[in-house]
């Protein structure tokens, strides 16, 4: 089966930012892009700015059937449909981080990041997503001071119900023939609401009851593509940069950190373990070993700490 997974380019992205530094929406600044990369490194950006790597628990963890945890819609759909995963894998084990952790804190460490972004699997905790999320300010908010209620709303809604191609699979089947259930043309919608009121039953938990005391901050992360035109009609390129402002409309914001994705190879969902664009290589037949690749080596020294000296006279 082949299988196409939208996917950010980690890059492009890391670009934009540089360009987009103290821009608003009202100015254009040309800045000419820095070609020679070797210059580029942490002092290149702002004082205090975030430098971090992002997991996903179902991508990550495994132990599927440890320390209490139930069902979650992966679960269901890459046991029941798994002709619909490329390589027809599952999380069941994945990259084993709940018994590894330790050892990734240490590549962390390692590596020089200065934050690691995890997720909560819900499964773990409760199934009722506001007393779940509660649940987590109340536990860990002494300690965590940075809440992201959903990671990619967009995504969920539209690979899980517009097109089929993540849990729960469904969709019209004129959008995809695979699909036995559901109606592409009203659940993404009725998905996106949902999330969005989920999203805003747990921040108003948090700033009323958790913000004040434990000092801490909670949004939404939001999903970002980048767009190149069909041709060099000017009509496609005009369509480029409509869809461009359309997801980068915010540009202008004080952009305050970048976190990289991915640290590891993991199961990269629909695709399973087939792409392996993790900075760290897990060798999946051979104890889930991990090892470091030369993106590893090269963001390391990119995020290493330089001391500047400054001439007294």
């Amino acid at each position: 089966m082949a299988c196409k997974c939208n996917t950010l380019c980690s890059l492009a992205v890391l670009v934009l930012v540089i360009y987009t530094w103290n821009v608003n929406c009202t100015e254009t600044v040309e800045v000419d892009p820095i070609i020679d990369v070797a210059s580029l490194n942490r002092d290149s950006f702002p004082p205090g700015f975030i430098f971090g790597a992002g997991s996903s628990s179902y991508q990550f963890e495994g132990a599927a059937k440890e320390g209490g945890r139930g069902t979650s819609i992966w679960d269901t759909f890459t046991h029941e449909s798994p002709e619909r995963i490329l390589d027809g894998s599952n999380g069941d084990v994945a990259i084993d981080a709940y018994h590894r952790y330790k050892e990734d804190v240490n590549i962390i460490k390692d590596m020089n990041l200065d934050s690691y972004r995890f997720s909560i699997s819900w499964s773990r905790i409760l199934p009722n997503f506001r007393d779940y999320a509660e649940l987590c300010f109340k536990e860990f908010g002494d300690r965590v001071k940075h809440w992201v209620t959903l990671n990619e709303p967009w995504s969920y809604s539209n690979n899980g119900y517009t097109n089929g191609r993540m849990a729960p699979g469904r969709c019209s089947t004129w959008i995809n023939p695979n699909c036995t259930e559901g109606d592409s043309g009203t659940e993404p919608y009725l998905v996106s609401h949902y999330q969005l009121l989920a999203h805003a039953a747990a921040v108003n938990v948090y700033k009323t009851k958790y913000q004040v005391p434990q000092k801490g901050l909670i949004g939404i992360t939001l999903v970002a593509n980048w767009y190149i035109p069909f041709s060099n009609s000017k009509a496609d390129q005009r369509a480029t940069q409509r869809a461009i402002d359309f997801m980068y409309g915010w540009q202008g914001v004080n952009v305050k950190g970048y976190y990289i994705w991915s640290l590891f190879d993991n199961f990269e969902w629909c695709s399973g373990y087939t792409l392996r664009f993790g900075m760290t290589l897990v060798d999946y037949k051979n104890d889930m070993k991990r090892y470091k690749k030369l993106s590893a080596i090269w963001f390391k020294n990119f995020l290493q700490k330089r001391t500047r000296l400054y001439d007294s006279s």
